[in-house]
């Protein structure tokens, strides 16, 4: 995660009737810095930490200590409601003494922000008893839908948890809306004179002109990719003629699984900073708000790449390059997303001045926030004299066809969606996603061997980094997945036999993390190919293993060739995805000894990409058998 810590000191505004030489000037200054936090489970944080401050010598007035407001949303919403929570608080400065501090957090699965909120949002607890949390308990949950707002509250009324670790959740309106969009490269696609009215249409015309089919992220992680799955399959079917599963599969950015559309959008943005080329015939489906800020070089979200920026330090060419621009395309059943704002309470932490803190925000926000970072309004209207990120996607092919100045979709959810209606969107998309995505068995392997407690270049061990992309994997697979976990070494010999601790089948998501947390370098290498073969005597065919090593040495692999040939005869559906932390790769001879003889799609390189991308990787092999 990352931190951006702002300290603002603002100078009172002077009365006219005090004498002004009794007091001393007002001392101004701004400090900007950012920090690295690593928070286990989420991909990513922007906090604003702002402290309005005065000293009033003559009249010995200090101010009071600053209230802190913790605000969780989806990552590609970080930044516009960052720029928001800035305007707020220089709103609400008033005498000097309008003390706040800010945070702005990205939420990951929804099933992790359910298990949060029931468990004190905590999403571990390591062998010492201490606990680890997602982060900073939110005050304010703003998700991309009344639906899944509805289904957390829902989750949370049939929860038979502790109540002293549950939060209240009390569902407000809108802060802004934004529909679900078509992006298509310039060079891809030759527009149609006029925006067509259904999906169909589109997906018709764009299948017309050479381009392949839209993908969008996962929707298991993105809950904007959730809800727009049903009328997307559907589309996909009709306009490319595939079944279900493949429409999900071609949807799924190719085979290539992307957490949320900032992901995407700040790996093409990467792409252009390093001179690549667009991939050809490519679209995908992403917010407007996101598309927005990608277009105009700002924030995407808060991972690597997804930073404003220029070329060069002093460059004014704006990012992206020609080639590198999106263009967007509507449509009138894509749905909306209205950004509901809920008000969490958590037990032993309600107080009177958050609580009115909260309610003010709320207040400000259903004013003020549409228009900031490209928002639209809560009914669908591109805000008069503002949006001016909205306003730059206007008229990129054409500067007399412009984007909707109101947009409205099927299904379309905002303040006034009664409970029912969201319940049916999100049991739609729940259905849609289940019937096209296979459910997994996975064995989750790691390697605990001595060599993985050292650190690769960044200074984190091995270890670190294969704990980091099992956790990333943890939060993309489905809630009925069967998932296990072992280690293997001389000291830690593979043991998949059913225990309380394992989360299977299908388990508590938390005791699999408390598992992956735990995880402790311990003995000498156990060859590989020993290790996969341990594995598969004890759950056979057709299990997938994902093995999580750094490689091991040629010295202690002997006889690899054979071994894994052996394997291969005796278990000849054994899908086994061996998984790089670094600094081997899939080009090591020994790993390539082994992947000859299992299969191309068998070596999944962790050693370069985030950890989030390994783990993008790792599922996509496993659903789809798409090689990394």
């Amino acid at each position: 995660m990352t931190a951006l810590f702002i300290a603002l000191f603002t100078r009172p505004p002077g009365d006219p009737t005090d004498h002004a030489r009794d007091y001393l000037k007002t001392l101004v200054r701004l400090q900007i810095g950012a920090v690295k936090w690593l928070v286990a489970g989420l991909p990513g944080a922007a906090v604003v930490l702002m402290a309005f401050g005065v000293v009033w010598i003559a009249s010995d007035h200090s101010c009071a200590a600053p209230v802190d407001l913790r605000i969780l949303t989806a990552e590609e919403n970080v930044p516009a409601l960052t720029e928001a929570a800035a305007h707020y608080v220089a709103d609400r400065s008033g005498d000097g003494c309008r003390n706040a501090i800010v945070t702005v957090s990205a939420g990951s699965a929804t099933q992790d922000i359910e298990s949060g909120f029931t468990r004190g949002w905590k999403i571990s607890r390591s062998d010492s008893g201490s606990a680890t949390y997602f982060g900073p308990r939110p005050d304010v949950w703003i998700p991309d839908t009344t639906a899944a707002a509805v289904e957390a509250q829902t989750y949370l009324g049939n929860s038979s948890g502790d109540q002293n670790d549950e939060a209240e959740l009390e569902i407000g309106g809108s802060v802004g809306t934004s529909p679900m969009v078509i992006a298509v490269f310039g060079n891809a696609y030759s527009p149609p004179g006029a925006h067509p009215g259904s999906l169909d249409s589109l997906y018709a015309g764009l299948k017309a002109g050479g381009v392949d089919v839209p993908t969008r992220p996962s929707a298991k992680t993105s809950e904007a990719a959730l809800v727009s799955t049903p009328v997307l399959s559907t589309a996909t079917q009709h306009g490319y003629g595939v079944s279900a599963p493949q429409a999900e599969k071609v949807m799924s950015s190719g085979g290539s699984v992307a957490g949320d559309a900032a992901a995407i959008l700040c790996r093409f943005r990467a792409q252009d900073i390093a001179h690549g080329k667009p991939p050809a015939h490519t679209a995908v489906v992403v917010p407007e708000i996101a598309l927005a800020r990608y277009d105009n070089n700002l924030a995407i979200g808060t991972g690597p790449g997804c930073e404003s920026g220029r070329r060069v330090p002093g460059d004014p060419a704006r990012f992206p390059a020609p080639a590198w621009r999106m263009y967007p395309y509507y449509a009138g059943d894509l749905p909306v997303l209205d950004h509901p704002f809920v008000h969490v309470r958590w037990p032993g932490e309600v107080n009177e001045p958050r609580d009115h803190l909260v309610e003010d925000f709320r207040s400000w926000l259903a004013v003020r926030s549409p228009g900031v970072g490209g928002f639209r309004t809560p009914d669908g209207r591109i805000p008069d004299g503002s949006a001016g990120e909205l306003r730059e996607l206007s008229g990129l092919y054409d500067p007399g066809q412009a984007i909707p100045s109101t947009i409205g979709g099927k299904g379309a959810l905002n303040a006034g969606a009664d409970r029912a209606k969201a319940a049916a969107q999100w049991a739609e998309a729940n259905n849609v996603y289940r019937a096209g995505r296979p459910s997994v068995s996975l064995k989750l392997l790691f390697d605990i061997s001595g060599s993985m407690a050292t650190p690769l270049g960044d200074g984190e061990p091995r270890l670190y980094r294969a704990q980091e992309i099992a956790r990333s994997l943890l939060q993309s697979v489905r809630d009925d997945d069967k998932i296990q976990v072992s280690e293997f070494s001389t000291r830690a010999r593979v043991s998949l036999d059913p225990r309380a601790d394992d989360g299977y089948p299908p388990g508590d998501r938390g005791v699999l993390r408390d598992r992956i947390q735990n995880e402790r370098a311990n003995g000498s290498d156990q060859p590989l190919a020993a290790a996969i073969s341990d594995t598969a005597k004890q759950v056979g065919d057709p299990d997938d293993l994902v093995v999580l090593t750094d490689g091991q040495l040629a010295s202690t692999n002997a006889g690899t060739t054979a071994s894994a040939a052996a394997l291969r005869k005796a278990y000849p559906d054994l899908r086994v995805h061996i998984v790089l932390t670094g600094p081997k790769t899939c080009g090591d001879a020994l790993i390539k000894q082994i992947a000859g003889v299992l299969g191309p799609h068998t070596c999944v390189d962790g050693s370069i990409k985030p950890p989030d991308d390994t783990a993008d990787a790792v599922l996509a092999a496993v659903l789809w058998g798409d090689g990394a």
